[in-house]
C-alpha cells in the first residue's frame, strides 16, 4: 500500500461513526448548494435523495474518505440518470487514484438500472439482454426488418462465451438490436476503471449485458435526462481539481439546460423554460475550505 493511500484510509478512523461521518459529508454539500442546484426545492425530493445518499456512503467506509468532489459528480449523475444507488439499479463506488492521491466516488448505472431507464421512454414496449456461448443457437440478421433468435443451452457445458446483444421492441412493433462480440466487449472492457478486477472480474456476463444495453441506448428513444447523462459520461472528472494543490470545492456553475431537465425528471415535475441569457448573472458564493469541518482534514 502506497504512502498516500495509507494516509488516506487514516482519514475515516475506525472510532468514527460511519453515519455521523457521512451525515458531515452530505452536510458539506449541502452547505455549497449542490443538492438544490441538483435537485430543486422540494423538500421531499432532497430529503428522500439525502436519505439515499447517506446510506450509500455508510455501505463502503471507503466513500466516505473520498474527493468531495467526485461525490458530487456521481449525485449529479445520479439525478441526471433518476437512479437511486442503492445496489440494485446504481452503485456509488469508490476507486484509489493513484495519480490524484485520493479515494474517488464513481457513479454506475447496473444493467437492471439501463433496463429500468428504457422502460422510461413511451415508445419502448420490450427489452432484452443476453450473453451468447457457443454451443447456444444463435441467429441475427440486419436490414429493414433486422431478426435476432437466440436458444440458450441451458444444460450442460455451453462452451466459450462469444459476446453480448441487447434489443428493445418498439411500439411500431419494429425490433432494434445490438450485437458485441468478444472483442468489441474487450474493447469496452479495456476503458474501464476496473477492467483486470472489480465487477468486470466478479460478474462478467453481468458486466456484457450492461455493455451491450448501454451500446444500444444510443440508437433507441430514451428520456432527456437519460441522454444528458450519456453525453456527461464522456466528460467524467475533466473539471476536478487536484486534491494535493486544492483542498476546495468549486463554488457551483449556474444549472444549464440539460441539467434542468435531469432535475426536473427526479423530482416529477415539469420541466422548467430556460433563463434568460441576457438577465444578470446571480451572484457565486465565496469559496469554503471544507476542511474546517471535522473529520475532513485537508
Amino acid at each position: 500500500m502506497t504512502t498516500a493511500k495509507a494516509a488516506a484510509q487514516r482519514q475515516s478512523p475506525g472510532d468514527v461513526d460511519p453515519r455521523e461521518a457521512g451525515a458531515r459529508m452530505i452536510e458539506l454539500v449541502e452547505r455549497r448548494g449542490y443538492l438544490s442546484q441538483i435537485l430543486g426545492s422540494d423538500p421531499a425530493t432532497v430529503e428522500r435523495f439525502k436519505t439515499i445518499l447517506l446510506s450509500a456512503l455508510t455501505s463502503s467506509p471507503k466513500l466516505l474518505q473520498a474527493d468531495p468532489a467526485t461525490l458530487v459528480q456521481a449525485m449529479r449523475e445520479a439525478a441526471m440518470w433518476d437512479l437511486e444507488p442503492d445496489g440494485i439499479d446504481a452503485v456509488i463506488v469508490p476507486y484509489w487514484s493513484s495519480k490524484r492521491g485520493v479515494y474517488e466516488a464513481d457513479f454506475q448505472p447496473t444493467a437492471r438500472g439501463y433496463v429500468r431507464v428504457l422502460y422510461r421512454t413511451p415508445q419502448i414496449r420490450f427489452v432484452d439482454a443476453d450473453v451468447v456461448y457457443e454451443n447456444d443457437v444463435f441467429e441475427y440478421e440486419k436490414g429493414d426488418r433486422p431478426r435476432l433468435r437466440h436458444v440458450p443451452a441451458v444444460f450442460g457445458d455451453r462452451g466459450r462465451r462469444l459476446g453480448a446483444y441487447a434489443l428493445v421492441v418498439l411500439d411500431s412493433g419494429f425490433v432494434r438490436p445490438i450485437v458485441l462480440n468478444e472483442h468489441q466487449l474487450a474493447q469496452r472492457r479495456a476503458r474501464a476503471r476496473d477492467a483486470e478486477g472489480g465487477t468486470w472480474a466478479e460478474w462478467p456476463d453481468e458486466m456484457a449485458r450492461k455493455t451491450a444495453l448501454r451500446a444500444l441506448m444510443s440508437l433507441v428513444p430514451i428520456a432527456k435526462g437519460a441522454k444528458a447523462a450519456l453525453a456527461a459520461e464522456a466528460a467524467k472528472y475533466e473539471a476536478l481539481p487536484e486534491p494535493r494543490q486544492e483542498a476546495r470545492l468549486a463554488a457551483p456553475e449556474k444549472p444549464q439546460p440539460a441539467l434542468l431537465a435531469a432535475r426536473a425528471a427526479f423530482a416529477g415535475t415539469p420541466e422548467p423554460e430556460e433563463p434568460d441569457e441576457h438577465e444578470d448573472p446571480e451572484p457565486v458564493p465565496p469559496e469554503e475550505d471544507f476542511s474546517t469541518l471535522p473529520g475532513f482534514e485537508a
